[in-house]
């Protein structure tokens, strides 16, 4: 399940490009790509935290009991409007509610365990093992993420796109913290264009 171009990989954290699964698209038009058990599985594969072997089993397991997969659907969705919260909370730097840590709290306890693993470079990086017996392990990787940019992230990093039609959220990593836009060659290169009309407008 390689990145494809059904859901967009800005925010540099997890939760916040799981966030971002539900945008404003150019025009004002709304717009949910995550609308099914099938689109959340879709998700978690183009954003690698979850591997294909697991996301198969997950499939075998609750994909095709309906109420199942309706229930972890619907707790995916909760666990969204929590780090929604949370992110709004963060861009506008105001304290995180209560509600989303619990949201977040909630889902950790059902990590099973963690392990350590080498990296290709000599580092060493910890991943968490699911198991699977429970639909809700799913989410974990998401709610692991989330915990990750509150415990380690510098929390002034977290932004909104200034592009008053998206309003992703993302992590600014650029060298001098200024990046306005979700992407530069989408946002970034729309308002530059739409920037460069008005000037023209104005001196014609």
């Amino acid at each position: 399940m390689a990145r494809g171009e059904k859901f967009q990989f800005v925010g540099y954290y997890n939760c916040l490009d799981f966030v971002n699964t539900e945008f404003t698209k150019e025009g004002g038009r709304h717009f949910d790509s995550l609308r099914s058990f099938a689109d959340l599985i879709e998700w978690l594969g183009e954003s690698r935290l979850v591997n294909r072997a697991q996301l198969q089993r997950a499939l075998k397991l609750w994909g095709g009991s309906a109420g199942a997969a309706e229930r972890i659907f619907l707790d995916a969705l909760a666990l969204r409007r929590a780090l929604l919260a949370m992110a709004e909370k963060l861009a506008t730097r105001r304290p995180v509610a209560r509600e989303s840590l619990e949201a977040i709290n909630k889902t950790i306890e059902k990590r099973p365990a963690c392990v350590l693993r080498a990296r290709s470079s000599g580092r060493f990086e910890e991943m968490t093992r699911l198991d699977l017996h429970e639909p809700e392990q799913l989410m974990v990787p998401i709610a692991q993420s989330a915990s990750d940019l509150l415990c380690h992230g510098d929390l002034a990093l977290v932004k909104r796109c200034a592009n008053p039609a998206c309003g992703a959220f993302f992590y600014d990593t650029s060298k001098n913290h200024t990046r306005r836009w979700c992407s530069t060659t989408g946002c970034g290169n729309r308002m530059r264009v739409a920037a460069h009309y008005r000037r023209r407008r104005a001196v014609s």
